[in-house]
């Protein structure tokens, strides 16, 4: 009878290597086994810290999207601070021409002086309440 061939057995998909551990390392590895296998331990371990560089590019790449939005928008904020500031001072010139024209020098200023005032003391004040969470302020107390 003719020697048949030995069937193959299939490769293993993992390749056998020595890891010497110091004793504490190997005491926590032993700790995370609870009994199992110390292999199934140490190659999640390795997994774990092969796969973090990927992980930490990830990070930094969303790090850069998200300091972009963030830049993005508050350059969207400093110019709409600019326009309200711009439109503040114009409205502000115009409504102290027409008290002039109208009142006279003297009581607008006073008039305007007693604006800033008010104005001030309001900005000293706590927020009454918070937006409700549609965004929206609630409605301005009215006086009785």
């Amino acid at each position: 009878m003719a020697d048949r061939p030995r069937p193959r057995r299939p490769s293993k998909a993992t390749h056998h290597t020595t890891v010497h551990l110091p004793p504490v390392l190997l005491a926590e590895v032993n700790a995370l086994a609870n009994g199992g296998s110390r292999n199934a331990v140490l190659v999640a371990l390795i997994e774990e810290g092969l796969r973090s560089g990927i992980e930490h590019q990830h990070a930094t790449l969303l790090e850069a999207a998200v300091a972009q939005a963030v830049a993005q928008a508050l350059e969207r904020i400093g110019d709409l601070v600019f326009r309200a500031a711009l439109d503040s001072d114009e409205t502000r010139r115009l409504v102290i021409a027409l008290l002039v024209r109208e009142l006279g020098a003297e009581p607008a200023r006073a008039m305007r002086r007693e604006a800033h005032s008010a104005s001030w003391e309001r900005l000293k004040e706590p927020v009454a309440e918070q937006p409700e969470r549609s965004g929206a302020w609630p409605a301005a107390p009215t006086q009785s």
